[in-house]
């Protein structure tokens, strides 16, 4: 009796330890997957919030908020030489007169020319801004403006000299240009010509740096001949003012 009790009890205790060992395995098999399953979660989390950084990164080079980088931004500039004739001032007519004999008549833009010797008195001399040399008609100088956008213009007068214009033996024929500011400040100080310079065919330069701001970039361009007795018939000088970017 006491040994089939024993056998009893035994076999309880076995069957017991037996499910306790089960449920110990059950439970520590639950903590294990539990464990690899929190593991994969942690994994994917570690995943996914490298994923988010990579597209934070991403967004943030589009962006440009946290990187810096350079530009170049091209832009081409061109300078301008012209010039042109204003107020109709391309002409000079000094009209008709008889030159007096065994003396040369001098006439220019810029004086009275009457000459009391004169039958026949050529047209008086004009500044072309208002300022007019005694009566009547008036013969203009040149007035040459710089419409361009250059500074630095150079302007050159050419045309044919005394000799082919005027003519005649008796005296020294004379053919002399000269430019005045009709605007002051439109040739800068020590940059244009002074006096009468004669002409030629080459050219003279007349102003080394006319410039193109609005309220002085205009400049007069005045005649002066010496004119012979023994020269006769109809005088006619085509007169070539050039602008360039140098001298």
């Amino acid at each position: 009796m006491e040994s089939a009790k024993s056998a009893f009890l035994a076999q309880c205790t076995n069957k017991y330890m037996s499910e306790q060992y089960l449920n110990m395995s059950y439970a520590s098999a639950n903590r294990i997957l539990m464990v690899l399953l929190s593991l994969s979660v942690v994994t994917l989390i570690i995943s996914f919030i490298g994923l988010l950084n990579v597209m934070e990164i991403g967004k943030l080079r589009i962006t440009g908020a946290a990187s810096t980088g350079a530009g170049v931004t091209n832009l081409s500039l061109t300078s301008s030489v012209s010039i042109k004739f204003v107020y109709n001032r391309n002409i000079s007519d000094f009209g008709t007169s008889t030159i007096p004999p065994s003396v040369e008549t001098w006439i220019a833009t810029n004086q009275n020319n009457t000459n009391a010797t004169q039958s026949t008195a050529f047209n008086n001399g004009s500044e072309g801004n208002g300022t007019n040399y005694g009566a009547g008609t008036y013969v203009y100088p040149f007035v040459v403006e710089n419409d361009g956008n250059d500074n630095s213009t150079c302007i050159n007068v050419s045309g044919q000299n005394a000799d082919n214009f005027i003519g005649g033996t008796s005296q020294q024929e004379v053919f002399n240009t000269m430019m005045v500011e009709n605007e002051t400040g439109s040739c800068g100080a020590g940059a244009k010509a002074t006096g009468w310079i004669p002409m030629n065919t080459s050219g003279g330069v007349i102003c080394l740096n006319m410039s193109s701001e609005a309220t002085r970039d205009e400049v007069r361009v005045h005649w002066q001949l010496g004119i012979p007795d023994d020269a006769v018939g109809t005088k006619s000088n085509t007169i070539t003012i050039a602008a360039w970017n140098t001298c």
